[in-house]
């Protein structure tokens, strides 16, 4: 795409990266996209062109964990224990802003709301409100919050200056104006009040360049920028706290916008790092295309049932045998992911002998590693990199 950046207007050339369709969505879909890409060379901002009727796809379309009432997005394992994605987000949203008794939380952008649900048990007393630009979560918020305290599509004008905290888990990069976004969060926040918020990084996690509903990928200098503008001054920005993404804890001045010194220039490196990026992911599906070749004929599985596996899915020839996906998140295994069966590791057929990775490519041979169900056996292993 060509024009201004999102982020600081400064004007943007050809894509830096290019892929036919179709793409692949946060939620593991295939949308008939043809995704572009491009580095704004000022700020650093990453971002790509915007799904085609992008409110009604959020409205309609994207409908995050809904499958049952507890189904959730497995983020680790440690010592055996499974650690999912709301409980992470719970445990960062307490260690790094102080709540109290009696105090107004927001969830913006709360789909089923089930972070702040976590939170309200940890920390007694707090005033929770919901905000989505969908209506389908309403049945997962009645029961436990006030009809009042529930919104749907626009913010109410009597909720302006009443929140002490806003939350916006994985928000900012799926919109088209997020500089907006920014604004109307400060609107409802008392002065002083505080953001939590957190987004993908695709420094940390290079396959979110690849998201079609994605369509931002903030950077640390986009980031202090964007916030800037917006009238935050932040107080915490953590590349290592959620794996692949920022964590961002910014207080709501009085002030419209902030002066940055230095204006909104980027690190000539953070440039180098996102144009890498995008040729790595070039070469990788070259690489997946060469071993679709090498392998014909044999029967394969795609460790992965996520993202990163339904975009090798997308890139593997059609006479591709894929026999399954193998994932560990017991809320993947009931249903099928791209027409085939979704199984445990300890499961994958015997007549298995090529597996395809698909896992950020910054962990997964130690992943891999520590699949004791697979040692002993001869399985050609395809990783999306070298490294």
């Amino acid at each position: 795409m060509t024009g201004a950046c999102r982020i600081c207007a400064a004007k943007i050339g050809e894509p830096d990266y290019k892929a036919p369709a179709p793409s692949i969505t946060s939620t593991s879909t295939t949308v008939p996209f043809e995704l572009d890409v491009s580095i704004c060379l000022t700020c650093g901002h990453v971002q790509c062109s915007e799904l085609d009727e992008l409110d009604s796809y959020y409205d309609t379309d994207y409908q995050i964990s809904l499958s049952s009432n507890d189904h959730d997005q497995l983020y680790e394992v440690v010592d055996g224990r499974k650690v999912f994605r709301t409980e992470k987000q719970c445990d960062l949203v307490c260690s790094f802003v102080k709540l109290t008794s009696g105090m107004a939380i927001l969830d913006y952008g709360a789909a089923k709301a089930a972070t702040l649900r976590k939170i309200c048990n940890a920390r007694a007393g707090l005033r929770p409100h919901v905000f989505d630009v969908s209506n389908s979560y309403a049945a997962h918020w009645q029961g436990w919050l006030e009809p009042a305290a529930c919104a749907t599509y626009e913010l109410p004008s009597e909720w302006s200056q009443r929140f002490d905290v806003v939350t916006a888990h994985f928000v900012l990069e799926h919109v088209a104006e997020p500089l907006a976004i920014l604004r109307q969060i400060k609107g409802v926040l008392k002065p002083g009040g505080r953001l939590f918020m957190s987004v993908p990084n695709v420094l940390a996690n290079i396959g979110d360049l690849l998201v079609a509903d994605h369509i931002n990928h903030f950077t640390p200098n986009s980031l202090r920028v964007a916030l800037a503008k917006t009238g935050f001054e932040i107080e915490v920005c953590e590349d290592g706290a959620f794996r692949g993404a920022f964590v961002v804890v910014a207080r709501a001045r009085e002030e419209n916008s902030i002066e940055l010194d230095g204006g909104a220039t980027s690190d000539p490196e953070e440039i180098r790092s996102l144009i890498a990026i995008a040729d790595f992911w070039t070469d990788a599906s070259a690489r997946i295309a060469r071993a679709a070749r090498m392998h014909t004929g044999e029967r394969c599985a795609i460790y992965g049932a996520g993202f990163y596996g339904s975009f090798i899915t997308t890139r593997l020839e059609a006479d591709t045998e894929i026999a399954c996906f193998v994932d560990r998140n017991p809320h993947l295994l009931c249903r099928p992911h791209f027409g085939r069966p979704v199984v445990a590791p300890e499961n994958l057929p015997l007549d298995v002998s090529v597996v395809y990775v698909g896992l950020n490519p910054a962990h997964a041979r130690s992943i891999l590693s520590d699949v004791k169900e697979w040692r002993g056996r001869e399985l050609e292993m395809v990783f999306l990199g070298d490294d």
